[in-house]
């Protein structure tokens, strides 16, 4: 959270508005962004804060070494975003793996917390969690395909929703 808050004062609002990439500003398509940030990644977070750690097992370092390198690479897909310039989709970096890095990065994030702390309630919220977000996946999709067209159907071709080897396409 605080790397996301970081950004946002860093690069502004601009980059904040185009980071939910939602169609027309409508609300209705911003809700299952709005439920999973906040409901369960959110609320993951703050849960975690109440379970002990048991710093004594495999379990601890596994979910904490998951958690530690995807909260680098969190970091780096949100620079990714950040210095696109507007008029372009994303699609360097981490983005060139998934197209919704940020997201995909928080749900496995997530899960490192659950192994960290052996916590089943936080896994299982994970697993919600990388529900909800298909739908916002899909929703941000076809906001971008309407934002940038041709450019963006071409990339959505050649780079997995989740995360993947990239397909390379012939031109």
């Amino acid at each position: 959270m605080l790397i996301t808050i970081t950004i946002m004062l860093i690069y502004g609002k601009g980059f904040t508005n185009r980071f939910l990439c939602m169609p027309g500003g409508k609300f209705k398509w911003k809700i299952p962004t709005i439920i999973s940030s906040t409901l369960f990644s959110r609320g993951i977070m703050a849960y975690a804060i109440f379970v002990p750690l048991q710093n004594n097992n495999v379990w601890f370092w596994l979910g904490a070494s998951i958690f530690s390198i995807t909260t680098i690479l969190y970091a780096i897909s949100m620079i990714n975003f950040a210095t696109t310039p507007n008029d372009q989709p994303v699609t360097k970096g981490i983005y060139r793996i998934s197209r919704h890095p940020v997201q995909v990065l928080a749900i496995i994030m997530s899960i490192g917390i659950g192994l960290a702390t052996l916590s089943w309630v936080i896994i299982a919220a994970s697993l919600l969690l990388a529900l909800v977000s298909y739908l916002t996946f899909l929703i941000q999709e076809r906001s971008c395909l309407e934002m940038y067209g041709d450019t963006y159907r071409e990339y959505t071709t050649r780079t997995p929703r989740w995360l993947g080897i990239p397909k390379l396409v012939a031109k």
